[in-house]
């Protein structure tokens, strides 16, 4: 088939790990593009102190602009400003035990860090170093619009068929001398493609794929000629052009751009890395590349992990077997290493090259630069406090499941299944075309038959079969309201609805119900395991501001000044 056509009160205690540790909402923000000090100075007096540790005046305000609504509690304005300012402390707090705690020492944790900002630091190595050397002139883009085709549409006609055979018997009897038009009424399967005597409209480069024609046919196949045999999904067809017309180079202007870019970064990348290979005299070890390559033939990965063996060399040291496979599964790659070439492309592509920017980077001092500094400062506090979380407070309580039943049954409002429909249905762009249809679709036509023309994009994948709850009103009120409405069985449209116009028959009408604790099983452990969180959450900042009472200290007299009215009213 082708396609349709081708042209919370903010209590603190609940929210600080679902806030606080996103970075966006952390003490030191990025405001207005600038990195907040956290520090203090004689214009922005400290509003309190944790230890050693100073919050500011322009961290607390930075604080309160990043909330979301939802987050700002209904307070009086200076109930408000403790509210957040006790936010803050507790968020120190939480830091100074995980300190005392040294859960900074652990090797996941600084693995996390370490990943975190190399990440960063490579992105912008790749835009400084590639990106603001490349240029595109408008004398490029115009010789490459020629070049690949996309100067033109072209009007298309096809004779769809099931199998190889079926396209065979056609192109010999095109060669007969039957007509192109009269073959595709008799034997193609696609309704659009029989009924218009082949003829499928006009298309661009841009969606030739899409049509099963491969952009070589596009280009060169001249008018009037019918193409060899071509795959078209699971079927396979002949193309036919009938005519051409022009296309202003305007509709591919920013396209073509866009991959003259992504063709030249590339080359300017590829050569940088032989560069840095050579500068830095990378050698691949055949070896060990040789004993990644049979524990991946053998399903043994794991024995690569503590092998020190080096599978890349070069001269300050080298690059053990440990930390290719521990790369490997980072990035969770399993295919193509059971082929020495494969296997020696993978290894490029994830464990050298990362490798030859970090340390071209480092050499060049992007490491030192005070975005990066403060982004390491960032994301260490991140996962120190994301590393609390887990090692601490998740510690303090245990879920079984005899407790997630208990959760699920003492809450009944919170699994139910809503009222629902369940319907086969097409979308297409016209009334007329949805009235067609129906017509078939009534006269014993399946959904399937037609499934390729539905406008949604998950049509194929479910077979043209959805189910709507009255919530999805919200998303789609026209249709939710239509369907509802529908008796079971009778093919309804055209209907106009959002998107399109809508051809659908309702399968069943089911009432609100209990969703099943065999469905609800994993969402009610996740929901409770969210509360007990909170929960011993409170109560461990609970015990923190006692231990650590006597290093906090709040001015009050300068909060009113510190945060104006205005922004804790939001």
């Amino acid at each position: 088939m082708y396609p349709h056509r081708l042209e919370s009160d903010g209590n603190v205690t609940t929210v600080i790990w679902s806030y606080l540790l996103q970075s966006r909402l952390i003490v030191c923000l990025v405001l207005s593009g600038l990195w907040v000090n956290c520090g203090t100075t004689p214009e922005d007096p400290p509003v309190a102190e944790v230890g050693s540790h100073q919050i500011s005046s322009a961290s607390l305000r930075a604080y309160i602009s990043q909330l979301p609504a939802g987050l700002r509690p209904q307070k009086s304005d200076d109930d408000a400003r403790v509210h957040h300012l006790q936010a803050l402390i507790d968020r120190r707090l939480l830091l100074m035990e995980a300190e005392t705690l040294r859960l900074d020492t652990v090797q996941s944790f600084r693995n996390a860090l370490r990943n975190a900002v190399d990440a960063r630091v490579a992105a912008i190595y790749r835009s400084r170093e590639f990106g603001s050397k490349i240029s595109i002139e408008e004398e490029e883009i115009s010789r490459y619009f020629k070049a690949e085709g996309y100067y033109r549409e072209r009007k298309f006609s096809a004779i769809l068929t099931a199998s190889r055979g079926a396209i065979d018997s056609v192109v010999a009897e095109l060669a007969a001398g039957r007509a192109f038009a009269e073959l595709a009424k008799e034997r193609s399967i696609d309704p659009r493609s029989s009924a218009s005597s082949g003829e499928l409209g006009f298309m661009a480069l841009d969606l030739a794929p899409r049509m099963h024609v491969p952009p070589e046919v596009f280009r060169d196949l001249p008018l009037g000629q019918v193409s060899e045999p071509l795959k078209a999904g699971r079927n396979w067809h002949v193309v036919l052009f009938t005519e051409d017309r022009p296309v202003a180079l305007t509709k591919f202007r920013d396209a073509i751009r866009t991959e003259l870019y992504r063709q030249r970064r590339g080359q300017i990348a590829a050569a940088h890395y032989e560069l840095l290979e050579n500068n830095f005299a990378v050698e691949l070890q055949g070896a060990a590349l040789n004993k990644v390559v049979e524990a991946y033939r053998r399903r043994e990965p794991r024995t690569l992990r503590d092998d020190p063996a080096p599978t890349y060399t070069w001269a300050e040291g080298d690059i053990s077997l440990g930390e290719v496979q521990s790369t490997l599964e980072r990035f969770n790659i399993t295919s193509g290493l059971t082929d020495s070439s494969h296997a020696a492309a993978t290894l490029r592509n994830f464990v050298l090259v990362p490798f030859l920017v970090r340390h071209a980077a480092l050499a060049a001092g992007y490491y030192e630069d005070p975005d990066i500094q403060r982004l390491q400062t960032q994301k260490r506090q991140e996962l120190i406090l994301e590393g609390l979380r887990k090692t601490v407070v998740g510690e303090r309580f245990s879920l079984g499941e005899e407790d997630v039943r208990r959760y699920y049954d003492e809450h009944p409002a919170l699994f139910q299944h809503g009222e629902a429909s369940f319907v086969e249905e097409l979308l297409v762009p016209t009334s007329a075309e949805a009235d067609t249809l129906r017509g078939r679709l009534q006269a014993g036509a399946t959904v399937v038959d037609f499934i390729d023309r539905s406008l949604r994009s998950d049509a194929v994948a479910r077979k043209g079969r959805f189910h709507f709850h009255r919530q999805d009103t919200l998303r789609y009120p026209i249709l939710v309201q239509n369907v509802m409405a529908a008796r079971i069985g009778a093919w309804n449209g055209p209907v106009e609805v959002e998107g399109g116009y809508s051809v659908f028959r309702v399968l069943e009408h089911t009432e609100a119900a209990p969703e099943p604790f065999e469905e609800a099983g994993t969402r009610a452990r996740a929901l409770l395991h969210h509360e007990l969180e909170g929960r011993e959450l409170g109560q461990y900042l609970q015990e923190l501001r006692q231990k650590y009472d006597s290093q906090i200290k709040i001015y009050q007299d300068r909060l009113a000044e510190a945060v104006p009215d205005s922004l804790v009213r939001g």
